[in-house]
């Protein structure tokens, strides 16, 4: 039966590829940034950073952090040094994002003065742990 059909006029293998026959048109998964849920700060600040349970805690826009209160409603400005010590799981997070405006930013004033705050705040943690470091207490 097979040999038959085969035969029979109109009958295409479909082991064999026709080159006149583009492949279908499949379409392309959405973006990823599509199936991430809206985030309403986005559109104010440059980088919002959220906490354990995905809500805005820190907020970056020219070159100033700001933090938001409970349930994200006000954001208010803050210092380099109250960025990183008080939120210390985002620490790596902040200095990366204030180096990357720096970069982007090196001719305006505003990239001294940050660079100023995070000085200070790396000189305050190194005392720091030089302070715990003498009490006898490992940071690590």
């Amino acid at each position: 039966m097979a040999t038959a059909l085969a035969t029979a006029p109109g009958f295409v293998d479909p082991t064999f590829a026709d080159p006149t026959f583009a492949d279908p048109i499949r379409p392309e998964p959405p973006a990823y940034d599509s199936m991430l849920p809206e985030r309403r700060m986005d559109t104010q600040y440059d980088v919002v950073l959220p906490d354990s349970l995905g809500h805005p805690l820190l907020a970056f826009k020219n070159g100033q952090w700001f933090r938001f209160s409970a349930g994200g409603a006000g954001a208010s400005p803050v210092t380099v040094r109250t960025a990183v010590l008080e939120h210390g799981e985002l620490a790596g997070s902040v200095v990366q994002i204030i180096c990357w405006w720096m970069r982007e930013n090196s001719r305006r004033e505003r990239a001294l003065d940050i660079a100023t705050e995070l000085a200070l705040a790396v000189t305050e943690l190194t005392h720091m742990a030089e302070l715990r470091n003498k009490a006898g207490v490992s940071l690590f």
